[in-house]
């Protein structure tokens, strides 16, 4: 049985938000298992982060050749995905 649910995503190029459902009946456990998700939040963030100017270049350079941007968020697989959560 696992301890942590995924229970939404949501998101857009600049900013991705999980939420979980996390529990466990051991105090000391849980603190261990919010801890773990923090650190990997950490983690993720440090090596995104340093290449946010990619996607800025790449959607500039889009727009100045007459091309919308494309936003994941409004794609039909984020939707079919999300009327699941």
């Amino acid at each position: 049985m696992k301890d942590f649910y995924l229970t939404k995503i949501q998101g857009t190029v600049d900013k991705t938000i999980l939420s979980y459902n996390v529990r466990d009946y051991d105090q000391h456990k849980l603190e261990q298992r919010l801890n773990l998700f923090r650190d990997v939040a950490d983690y993720l963030s440090k090596i995104v982060e340093p290449q946010k100017h990619i996607i800025e270049l790449t959607e500039n350079a889009m727009k100045e050749s007459g091309i919308i941007p494309y936003n994941s968020c409004d794609s039909w697989m984020y939707r079919w995905f999300n009327a699941f959560i």
